[in-house]
């Protein structure tokens, strides 16, 4: 049996979301900078992607539903991987989700509200002086 059995990967081509060709492009450099693919390579690859992509969130999807939840998890990824008989994987896409979530995590602490929700009561004090003079003009 192949990892992309013919008629379980049916993707309505009209309703696929695209990888975006500058990401596959700066993996490429990433992963080979010295390589030149050709177009036609290039959208082989783009499609492969899709196909993984789509097993993988089908394999997590029936590791979801079998764990009778409705949000797939991270856990249900890694049983995917496992599907897939891709368990080497998992150690690189822990890694890759905790970095994921810390850089999520510098983005919220950069937003103006998140910022204003963990002042402390100094800062708002001042910062409520500031607009009853602002008001007072």
């Amino acid at each position: 049996m192949s990892l992309f059995e013919e008629d379980e990967f049916q993707c309505k081509e009209e309703d696929e979301v695209s990888i975006p060709r500058a990401s596959l492009n700066k993996f490429i450099k990433d992963v080979v900078p010295d390589a030149r693919l050709t177009t036609e390579t290039r959208e082989l690859l783009l499609n492969c992607c899709h196909a993984f992509i789509h097993k993988l969130a089908t394999q997590a999807n029936i590791a979801c539903a079998s764990a009778k939840k409705k949000t797939i998890s991270p856990e249900h990824i890694f049983q995917g991987l496992d599907a897939m008989n891709l368990s080497a994987y998992k150690e690189r896409v822990v890694v890759a989700s905790e970095e994921a979530k810390e850089e999520l995590k510098g983005r919220r602490m950069l937003s103006a509200s998140y910022r204003f929700k963990h002042q402390d009561s100094e800062e708002l004090e001042r910062l409520a002086r500031e607009q009853q003079e602002i008001f007072e003009q």
